[in-house]
């Protein structure tokens, strides 16, 4: 279920408590994405509207609406795209702050900026040729060895990906393209 601390905040601040309670209303208390919704709210949520100019949402226990910037709409459309890994928790943080920032709905805002899940593999495999390539010292200490070269890889392909590939096919695209290297 949802961690103390998110069900203490949500009591503390019923701006937030009724902006959970409305994304979760159809989901059970033990669907997964009950527990996302609390992360996303307690986690990224707040704070990014903490740095937006400390919006108190915890008087409008009503209305969160007028203080709250993002619509139950929007955040249980981007749990559900998170849920159905449609786009990683990397491009959410960015759809959620671009969404609070503009109004724009998270499937609109996911397309323009590109942030959709890559499932293309021959996009991702020329992502990795690239990065594989242009790290070649990085990818022969991995091939010698060294096991943190191998996230360091991961990393370059994933913000080359824009963190719209998945990681753990990223990582078996590269270890797939070094083992295939010469020698």
């Amino acid at each position: 279920g949802v961690k103390g601390d998110d069900a203490d905040m949500f009591v503390r601040e019923p701006g937030y408590g009724l902006l959970f309670d409305t994304v979760t209303a159809e989901w059970g208390k033990d669907d997964a994405r009950t527990l996302l919704t609390a992360n996303v709210i307690a986690n990224n949520l707040a704070g990014l509207l903490s740095a937006l100019g400390g919006r108190d949402v915890s008087s409008r226990a009503t209305e969160f609406r007028a203080e709250m910037p993002m619509s139950a709409e929007n955040l249980r459309t981007l749990v559900q795209m998170v849920a159905e890994k449609k786009v990683s928790s990397q491009a959410a943080k960015e759809i959620l702050g671009a969404s609070l920032s503009t109004g724009e709905t998270p499937e609109k805002l996911a397309t323009a900026r590109g942030l959709f899940k890559m499932d293309d593999e021959n996009v991702l495999e020329d992502i990795v040729g690239s990065v594989v390539s242009e790290n070649s010292k990085v990818a022969g200490e991995y091939r010698a060895g060294k096991l943190p070269a191998l996230q360091f890889l991961v990393g370059k392909a994933m913000k080359a990906a824009r963190g719209a590939a998945d990681p753990a096919t990223v990582k078996a695209l590269i270890e797939k393209k070094i083992a295939e290297m010469p020698e």
